[in-house]
């Protein structure tokens, strides 16, 4: 009996059966002849071997039944054995299911790995071989030909060797030699070692490696390597490297083939990315880490590196989480003190990931060229101090009892990595329970993200968005407009007060709005993420909807409720709902109350109930929307093609294109929205509000009203009956059918526009053009230069201060007078201001004025007036094509 030490043990067994405990320690037992039993005891880093170099003949070892034939006769035990080297013959070695390594030596072996990731040892090969993990196969003059199955890794000699790996993650080790490596599929990691190698990484995300194991026959590494990914040349160590090359350890060239993750070597390395995701890692040494386009990992190591992320991509991120102590990161000075005490420099980097010790990260306050305006701050492990600055920071605080400040700007603070449920309080300013057993305090963040396990996130006053990832979780907000997100769990989302959207996610949620819920509440319940259809029935006592997952959710005061892109049911309550459908064909029936439905894309139906309800097109069309109203059922065909029916809608709002609005024979409200629109009330008592863009008014009804405000632009009203516009931003006035009736502009530049009845056109200020049209009309053009004409009739141009028409080209103009059948009417302007009262003009004719006040003359189309008796004109009108008048012309 052979008992080992703690220590790595070699123990070597002769003929008999032996009994052998390697004890402590990473042991090689061989047995010899006999039935031995072979036990590697307590394993140490790299596990236990048995080894059959005295073998007269091939072995059979089988480490999952623990038996080997030792190729002498013998059946040996196998006990707490991990790796097998074989005999110089046909040997069949099979492993278990944990991690196995297989040395099999000369001759046609079979090699079996089982369960795990196994390796197979060929790294005393002088000569070289051919290994192919996709056939099964390797071969070389002094290994034979051996057959393969389930062995991922690979450790190839001294010679010039081909690896071809297969789909699973692997690990070729081709040491020395010029070694042609392909990884296959999976995530690989190619070691090419000394010799001027061909490193393919195949699919997968792939990593090539030149750290320093002590195996090389070239002796050890000297130098810094330089990996080349990008398409340009680069300068290393006065001599260039071509791209998708390297220069490793010992000068040689490689070429470097699909390969997305570098790690360089002790010494001072340069390794630059390509346009794709990368994670560079620097190992020891001064390192240069070039990420270029994408996004990329950057991990500097120890020694004073320089690490850019590249200027393309908006999601770089430098990666401390090795470092053997706290790091200090300063985004504005754009450095770090690293774990091991040196200062790294950064840029372009936007995500930066502490260690596992205590931390101090502060953010930036302004934007640079070379960065997205967003950082991640990651504290890790420790107590740490993350402070954001003044833009957008995502901050994670990990383990410990951190300090963490968003600063200002909108800040996320993030709990998703945490192993357990969280209890954060953003209004308390603190996590009580940070999910790593810590107590974070927290300052200036306005989204929190919770964890994958059950969660109580408060919000604050402020307003902030709360989101949950899996688990039973419970979002309260505060005061202010809050977004809360349930995701998957049974959830509890309490809006507060203030105008919150609420999306429950998958599982049977129980959604909370205003306590205080009244009609016009508009807390809103989204299931536009959901992939199915849902169905809601606010009819109830208690609101419910069964959502798209299969979940049963209860609501409490909700004004609105969102549906899904799949065909939805809603029922509405008596209050005063806003129903949506999002897409599919919806059918939507609200209660009593006023009520607004849309139902989005597909084919949908929408019933108003009572009260008085409105349709609204404003979030879905795609262009301008034609709907006429009916005090039945009415039928409208959307910008989609889809055809919609209404039920009992008084309201329309269309959307931001050119829309055709028209009401029914009962009071509607139409509102155009943005766009060109034509809005039309139809019979009864109608309000109209185009929005902006031109928008075209038909009044037909005493008691319709039109809304226009300022800056909405150039607008039209026709009407039928009498309008007065002073207050509305209304441009254009028409006067229609055959009624005498009148129009009274505004301040703004007025175009009114007669009937052929007789008709009263006042366009107050502004420079304006008004046109009676047939009928005796009465044309009062106010105060700016105005266009005035008559048309057929016995019209009267009206004008009532001198400021009414100014002297000079600013005058206003009569176009079209005809005398002895038109009027001019002075008669409300006092002729004679130093005298009290309203003195009557006096008409002299072409003649010249005198000192005399009151005086008005006529000549070559000009009229005008002399109010002060100073002889020079107060007040003048042009009149086009008359070139002489009489008193008669005029109403003194």
């Amino acid at each position: 009996m052979l008992n080992g030490s703690t220590e790595n043990d070699y123990l070597a067994g002769l003929a008999g059966d032996d009994i052998i405990l390697g004890a402590g320690g990473y042991d090689a037992l061989e047995g010899g002849a006999g039935d031995d039993t072979l036990n590697g005891g307590t394993d140490g880093q790299f596990g236990d071997t048995v080894g059959f170099s005295s073998a007269i003949s091939g072995v059979i070892v089988n480490l999952a039944l623990g038996t080997a034939n030792d190729g002498e006769g013998g059946t040996d035990t196998l006990i707490g054995i991990e790796h097998v080297d074989g005999s110089r013959y046909n040997d069949t070695l099979i492993g278990d299911n944990r991690g196995n390594w297989f040395r099999p030596m000369a001759g046609d072996d079979m090699v079996d790995g089982a369960g795990g990731s196994d390796d197979v040892m060929y790294e005393f090969t002088t000569q070289g071989i051919t290994v192919d993990l996709g056939a099964g196969t390797a071969s070389g003059a002094e290994i034979g030909t051996d057959t393969l199955t389930s062995i991922e890794n690979v450790h190839a000699g001294n010679g010039a060797d081909t690896i071809i790996g297969w789909d699973e993650d692997g690990y070729v080790f081709a040491r020395d030699g010029d070694d042609q490596v392909f990884g296959g599929g999976g995530a690989d990691t190619l070691i090419g070692g000394s010799g001027t190698d061909m490193l393919d990484g195949g699919d997968g995300f792939d990593t090539v490696t030149y750290s320093e194991d002590g195996y090389y026959v070239a002796g050890p590494d000297t130098s810094g390597v330089c990996v080349n990914l990008s398409q340009e040349e680069v300068s290393f160590n006065n001599r260039l490297v071509a791209p998708g090359t390297a220069v490793d350890n010992w000068g040689y060239i490689d070429t470097i083939i699909a390969i997305e993750r570098l790690e360089g070597s002790t010494y001072a390395d340069l390794l630059i990315g390509d346009a794709l995701t990368n994670s560079l890692s620097g190992g020891g040494g001064d390192d240069r880490l070039d990420g270029g386009d994408g996004n990329d990992i950057l991990i500097g190591g120890s020694g004073a590196d320089f690490l850019d992320g590249g200027q393309t991509s908006s999601d770089d991120r430098i990666s401390y989480l090795n470092d053997p102590a706290g790091i200090v990161a300063d985004f504005a000075a754009r450095t770090v003190k690293d774990g091991w005490g040196a200062i790294d420099t950064f840029q372009n980097v936007e995500y930066i990931v502490g260690s596992n010790f205590n931390d101090r990260i502060t953010g930036v306050d302004a934007v640079s060229p070379s960065s997205a305006g967003r950082w991640n701050l990651d504290g890790m492990g420790g107590n740490d101090i993350v402070t954001g600055g003044n833009q957008s920071d995502d901050v994670e605080g990990g383990g410990g009892d951190d300090t963490l400040d968003g600063g200002a700007g909108f800040d996320e603070i993030d709990y998703d990595g945490s192993p357990t449920g969280v209890h954060v309080d953003l209004g308390a300013g603190k996590a009580f329970k940070d999910g790593w057993g810590g107590t974070d305090t927290i300052t200036n963040f306005e989204q929190l993200r919770g964890s994958y396990y059950s969660d109580l996130l408060i919000g604050s006053a402020r307003g902030e968005n709360l989101n949950a990832e899996s688990g039973d979780d419970i979002l309260m907000a505060g005061a202010g407009d809050d977004i809360l997100r349930g995701a998957a769990g049974n959830d509890t989302l309490d809006g507060g007060s203030g105008d919150d959207s609420l999306f429950g996610g998958a599982g049977d949620d129980l959604i909370i709005g205003d306590s205080t819920r009244v009609g016009n509440a508009i807390d809103e319940v989204d299931y536009r993420l959901d992939p199915a259809g849902v169905v809601v029935d606010l009819s109830r006592s208690t609101w419910i909807v069964q959502d798209g997952f299969g979940g049963l959710d209860t609501l409490w005061n909700i004004g609105e409720v969102k549906g899904s892109e799949f065909d939805d049911l809603m029922t509405g309550s008596a209050l005063g709902d806003r129903l949506g459908g999002y897409g599919g064909n919806d059918k939507i029936q609200a209660g009593a109350g006023d009520d607004w439905l849309s139902g989005g894309p597909g084919n949908d139906t929408l019933d108003g109930g009572a009260g008085f309800d409105m349709v609204d097109f404003f979030w879905e069309a795609t262009q301008g929307v034609s709907v006429t109203l009916s005090t039945n059922e009415t039928s409208v065909t959307d910008t989609l093609g889809a055809t919609n029916t209404f039920i009992s809608i008084e309201g329309v709002r269309g959307s931001v294109y050119a829309d055709t609005l028209i009401g029914s024979t009962g009071n509607n409200n139409l509102d155009g929205a943005d766009g060109d629109d034509t809005l039309n009330g139809g019979a009864g008592a109608d309000s109209m509000a185009g929005g902006l863009g031109d928008d075209v008014y038909y009044v037909d009804d005493v008691g319709d009203s039109v809304t226009e405000l300022a800056n909405q632009g150039a607008d039209t009203v026709r009407s039928s009956v009498s309008v007065s516009f002073s207050t509305q931003h209304v441009e254009r006035i028409e006067l229609t059918g055959t009624a005498a009736i009148n129009a009274n502009g505004n301040a703004l530049v007025n175009t009114l526009i007669g009937n052929g009845a007789n008709n009263i056109l006042n366009a107050s200020s502004g420079n304006d053009s008004l046109s009676g049209g047939l009928g005796n009309d009465i044309l009062i053009g106010g105060a700016g230069t105005d266009q005035l004409e008559g048309g057929g009739g016995a019209d009267v141009f009206d004008f009532n201060a001198i400021s009414e028409s100014a002297v000079g080209t600013a005058r206003d103009v009569i176009k079209d007078f005809l005398r002895s059948t038109d009027k001019i009417d002075f008669s409300t302007i006092d002729a004679d201001t130093s005298v009290d009262g309203n003195q009557a003009f006096s008409f002299i004719g072409a003649g010249a004025f005198t000192s005399t006040a009151g005086h008005l003359r006529f000549a070559s189309g000009l009229l005008q007036g002399d109010v002060n008796g100073d002889q020079i004109a107060d007040i003048e009108v042009s009149v086009v094509g008359v070139t002489t008048a009489v008193a008669n012309d005029f109403v003194l």
